[in-house]
This record gives C-alpha cells, structure tokens and sequence, in this order.
C-alpha cells in the first residue's frame, strides 16, 4: 500500500505508517525547516509546497493522511479517490472539527470513525490525546476497523508501549531540525509516530484480512 502524508510538518505519519510496510510516495508541506527534515530522511520522495500542486496524482488506492494544521478542500481530495483517509487533530477540541469533517466526508463519498488515541498509551511520558478520523468508501471495512480496534488493538497498544525508546531528547536531532523556538514547535506539532502506526496496523489487518475474530 502507497500513502501520500499531507500537511506532513517532520513526517511523524510517515515514520508510523512505514513501520508497518506503507510506502511514503510525496509529501505536501510549506515549511522550510520541515522541509529540511523530510528531505534529510526521505531523499528519494518529492515534496509539494501546494495541495493544489497534488491534486489528480495518478495513483492506485493510495492512503492519503493529514493533521488539520493544514487546509483543504475536500473536493479536491476526491480527485485523488484513495481508499483510506486519515485526518489527525487534538481529540479535546473534536467537537470543533470532527462532526463537520464527517459530515463532509459523507459528502463526497466516504463513511468515516473517529478513533482516540493517546500518547501514554502507546509509551510516551505525556497523555496527548488525539483524535484520528479514519475514512473509507466502504462501510464494512470500517465496521471491520472497530472491531479489530476494540480487540486486538489494545494488544497492539501493549505491544508498541513497550517496543522501544520513545524519550524525547534524541527525537528529530539527527535530522537538520534546528534547535529553538522552531524546534519546539515542529516537534509539538508533530504526530507521535506510535499513534500513526497503530492506525496503519489496523488498515494493513483489515485490508488484507487478517483479523484474528
């Protein structure tokens, strides 16, 4: 499976997702200093400055996924039709944004559930709780998505809390991240990798069938 990381900030979508065997084939991001964090870790894979710039790009059943740090017309979205859609934002502000993106989903074709996670459950010292919008064209695949999340998720979970070393002191440095005030921001802003990558091990369990009950 091929995934397109929109709105990407330092790739943290991307670390998770390729964890699990999705393949990261362009990015979308404006910022320079982010940028220069994905460049330094994905050589290989174009960057988009424009969403406008993406749109139409001729790919089979790709992933696409995004934080709504961004902005994008749906519509445009739908040029691109992938299979799966993920949209990443606080969970505590949910009411503010999750509702109206489902409701625009729906419009334009995709049925959608909007799973929690948090940070601590997954290894970290802090709680970030966020809330990750999961989109599909077909309504099976999701109800299949729920199952699996109320079940072998949570082994999942256990299973990522304790894969490795999360600390954040290391996180970013070797990749061109300056340090300061820029710093600080791109890694505040930035998906916790262990969050995506649960995400892609539901869609790769689902899509390929695999789900134990």
């Amino acid at each position: 499976m091929k995934h397109i990381d929109l709105f990407s900030g330092i790739g943290g979508f991307s670390v998770g997702f390729e964890r699990e065997g999705i393949e990261t084939v362009a990015f979308v991001e404006s910022d320079p200093g982010c940028c220069a964090v994905l460049q330094s870790r994905w050589p290989a894979v174009p960057i988009w400055g424009d969403i406008r710039d993406l749109c139409g790009l001729p790919l089979s059943g790709p992933v696409c996924s995004w934080a709504t740090g961004g902005a994008i017309r749906l519509s445009e979205l739908a040029d691109v039709r992938p299979h799966w859609v993920v949209v990443e934002n606080s969970f505590h502000t949910w009411r503010r944004w999750v509702p109206e993106l489902r409701g625009q989903l729906w419009a334009i074709g995709y049925a959608s559930v909007c799973l929690r996670v948090r940070a601590s459950e997954l290894g970290a010292r802090h709680a970030r709780a966020r809330a990750f919008v999961v989109a599909n064209a077909d309504c099976e695949q999701l109800r299949e998505l729920s199952r699996w999340w109320g079940r072998e998720g949570r082994e999942v979970a256990k299973e990522l809390a304790g894969a490795g070393d999360y600390s954040p002191g290391a996180v970013g440095a070797p990749y061109g991240l300056p340090n300061g005030p820029h710093r600080r921001h791109a890694l505040g802003n930035a998906v916790y990798p262990p969050a995506a990558q649960i995400i892609a091990r539901g869609i790769n369990a689902v899509t390929s069938g695999e789900r134990t009950s």
